[in-house]
């Protein structure tokens, strides 16, 4: 049975496919694996006066910037190409391993990293609008034209991934400078990369401080308990051994109180793979035989997800204060999702491959040499995209 999350998903797509159909004379579509895979793209002149307006009042320091700009791009660019490869080689050696890439989406299946609905809506339109917004600013400080902006889609048989674009003169940007392309590139993954430590430390330094003031931490929940193992032995984790289940609420380690995550993770440094520690929850006292995180051999691995058990203070149960409760969780959760998704979209549009940002990035800089550096970018990007593929394949399949 479908859940309130995945019939709005649902409700969506097919607000969006009617939305297209209506609007077919002023779409045009690009197709990958026609017609299984394509984009959809709306084109309109949205935001292009204010990106004008603004890059007159900043061309200096955006050009200023720029060359450290193209600098932190290629360090996070070489950054996200070795996780990648570390990733991969870690679910060859082990199976149980997190995969590093995973198809974003409202609806809870094997193999998707699962966003609540409201959450990915609202994230991927702040995500989209800043990292076109910011590439056409760089472009119009380059004094590169704009042709059109809009919304788009990455449709699999349906519209499903809401984008949006700004589309420069693709002549004149091809004719400017090395430095001004790789600034427009760059732009865009760094605008998100630096919303999401924003959104951290919104997290950290405001809602964090603000909760203690609204809840009572009154242990940490254990929201899934993971079957594959992280050991060399029985199959399933060592929650999964132990018998624990999700639901019930962590309120002591090893005869020490838990109250926090802060707590869990000091009390865990303590341990090390294969000792027994007694585990006391809401519901029963196991006794745990810790594994071998998948990531770092060398720590404790309970192989469970975990989260803060708060629960509103008494002066938060009457009259409208009822509500404070509810809302600080629901903003939380916000900010908590869009320092997730801009620091994972952002880092991957640096991978250095085909249509991604980094891969652009890479385009500009290798298509100096002529032929054999273009033939070296598509051997990369082809390398590339079949680890993302790979690791999002088995993501689906292990």
């Amino acid at each position: 049975m479908l859940d309130f999350q995945s019939i709005l998903f649902i409700l969506f797509v097919a607000s969006m496919s009617l939305f297209l159909y209506k609007n077919k004379k002023k779409i045009s579509v690009q197709k990958v694996l026609w017609v299984a895979i394509y984009f959809v793209m709306y084109r309109s002149r949205w935001g292009l006066k204010a990106m004008d307006s603004l890059a007159k009042k900043w061309k200096k320091p955006l050009r200023f910037l720029s060359p450290a700009f193209i600098i932190i791009a290629f360090l996070g660019m070489i950054l996200i190409t070795v996780e990648l490869v570390k990733n991969l080689l870690m679910m060859v050696r082990q199976p149980q391993a997190v995969s590093g890439v995973g198809v974003v989406l409202p609806i809870q299946a094997k193999g998707v990293f699962y966003v609540p609905f409201l959450y990915w809506i609202i994230s991927i339109f702040i995500i989209a609008v800043f990292h076109e917004f910011s590439q056409g600013l760089l472009a119009r400080a380059w004094n590169i034209r704009l042709k059109s902006s809009g919304f788009a889609f990455l449709g699999v048989f349906l519209p499903v991934l809401p984008a949006a674009f700004v589309e420069p003169d693709e002549k004149q940007l091809s004719k400017s400078s090395v430095k001004s392309q790789l600034a427009v590139f760059s732009a865009g993954p760094l605008i998100n990369i630096i919303l999401g430590v924003l959104f951290l430390l919104v997290l950290s330094y405001g809602m964090s401080p603000l909760s203690q003031s609204v809840f009572n931490y009154e242990g940490i929940l254990i929201t899934s308990v993971i079957n594959s193992s992280g050991m060399n032995r029985s199959s399933g984790s060592a929650a999964a051994l132990a018998g624990m289940k999700p639901g019930e609420v962590i309120k002591e380690i090893g005869n020490h109180n838990v109250s926090t995550l802060a707590d869990f993770r000091e009390i865990m440094r303590a341990y090390n793979p294969n000792e027994k520690v007694s585990v006391r929850t809401n519901a029963s006292t196991y006794l745990v035989t810790l594994g071998e995180n998948p990531q770092q051999p060398s720590k404790p691995y309970f192989g469970i997800t975990l989260k803060e058990s708060l629960v509103p203070k008494k002066s938060m149960s009457h009259g409208y204060a009822k509500v404070i409760p509810q809302t600080f969780k629901w903003f939380s959760g916000l900010f908590y999702w869009l320092f997730i998704l801009n620091i994972g979209i952002g880092l991957f549009n640096l991978v250095p491959a085909g249509p991604l940002d980094g891969g652009r990035m890479l385009l500009t800089v290798l298509q100096k040499k002529g032929k054999k550096g273009i033939l070296l970018w598509k051997y990369i990007s082809f390398l590339l995209f079949m680890v993302i593929l790979m690791i999002i394949g088995w993501s689906f399949i292990k």
